[in-house]
């Protein structure tokens, strides 16, 4: 069970029908049976019944689609929660490079990120064979 297919269940019980979920999320009516039918499998009891060519909620998939309102929310809430963190610059940013570019950039860099509103530099001093490169890029952002 994943939000998106929460999503779709909850969709489906307001919208009444798998071809108006797939309008609505601009996918196929396929793609939303299929997601469906993922759903359904992890779920012991009967989420969803025919009644004649729709498909409805069961009491189950109602009780589940209204749980999926709550998920939602609560996922929307999660979000929320650290957008006030992703624009602060107040992390610190590693940058390695060879001396001769070192001495070039690092004082630019030093005098044009200075200021309490920017990152913090950590900043190397790295001359290493081109075959340790790959390394360089686990150690550092830049």
């Amino acid at each position: 069970m994943d939000a998106r297919q929460l999503r779709i269940l909850r969709e489906l019980g307001e919208l009444g029908s798998v071809s108006a979920v797939a309008e609505a999320l601009l996918v196929t009516p396929s793609a939303i049976s299929q997601q469906l039918r993922l759903l359904q499998r992890s779920i012991p009891v009967p989420l969803t019944e025919r009644a004649g060519r729709r498909v409805v909620l069961t009491d189950a998939g109602r009780a589940l689609a209204a749980a999926a309102v709550e998920v939602e929310t609560a996922l929307t809430r999660a979000r929320h929660s650290v957008d006030d963190f992703v624009d602060r610059p107040d992390g610190t940013v590693s940058v390695a490079a060879f001396h001769s570019a070192a001495a070039a950039f690092f004082p630019l860099l030093l005098r044009g990120l200075a200021g309490p509103d920017r990152p913090r530099l950590a900043l190397a001093d790295e001359d290493v064979a081109r075959s340790h490169f790959p390394r360089l890029t686990r150690d550092y952002d830049l």
